[in-house]
């Protein structure tokens, strides 16, 4: 007899519940208009799902280990099985123009699934990034990013090369930033690669985040953990400061 489990399809990214019984909820609903289908990458890594989006709540580490600003971030939003957070970082300084600002907000939902968007000012490519990491083994992981690519082209277009043009050019920009991806991704590999999870970790003041992340994360565990696995993430019955 063949198991049968749930699925969904989003943005050309297909996804598979295999929990007990039916999903407990679904995925956000966001809007594509715009953008181009996605391009994406995989690889395995000596972690748990939970590590992997820790990182993105983990914005100090974005200006020690990548070299990036962050300009102000907005206090989490828990809400069930979802977590956002806002921020603005600052992408780049051009000569006259100064410092390039982006706007980028954050989605969690479950240990599974997070997108992040990078706005850029004014009428530049929007991209999108999801975050899929997938559970293969006791702390081990499969890790898929997927990226797509909204452009706005000038007026001036002829109308007739204008949906192949905004195809060629959301992918490009896709393209591009799943290729800067894996390289700040490089810088990350062989910390989640080494690092040792702590129920109670010592956190500085500018880390306040990951207490509420992992207060969050508590609702998809069972009521004890495996115990071949002392370090894996804490359950519901544990308290993280």
């Amino acid at each position: 007899r063949l198991d049968h489990y749930p699925i969904r399809e989003q943005h050309g990214i297909i996804y598979l519940w295999y929990g007990e019984g039916e999903p407990k909820w679904e995925l956000p609903e966001i809007d594509d208009t715009g953008f181009g289908p996605p391009v994406s990458w995989s690889t395995e890594l000596a972690t748990h799902p939970q590590e992997i989006l820790e990182n993105m709540v983990d914005y100090v580490h974005l200006k020690e280990l990548h070299g990036m600003d962050v300009h102000k971030t907005h206090p989490l939003e828990a809400e069930g099985p979802y977590l956002r957070l806002r921020m603005q970082v600052r992408a780049a300084t051009l000569p006259v123009l100064g410092d390039i600002v982006v706007n980028q907000p954050i989605q969690l939902a479950g240990l599974g699934w997070a997108l992040t968007e990078v706005i850029l000012p004014g009428n530049a490519p929007a991209v999108r990034l999801w975050v899929l990491p997938t559970p293969i083994d006791p702390w081990r992981s499969r890790h898929h990013f997927a990226a797509a690519g909204a452009t706005i082209l000038p007026a001036r277009v002829p109308r007739r090369l204008l949906m192949p043009l905004a195809i060629l050019a959301s992918q490009a920009a896709a393209m591009m930033f799943l290729r800067v991806t894996i390289r700040l991704f490089g810088d990350d590999e062989p910390i989640w690669n080494h690092k040792k999870h702590y129920l109670h970790p010592r956190l500085a003041p500018e880390e306040k985040a990951i207490g509420p992340y992992r207060h969050w994360a508590r609702q998809f565990y069972r009521d004890s953990r495996p115990q071949d696995d002392p370090g894996a993430p804490a359950p519901l019955s544990e308290d993280i400061s």
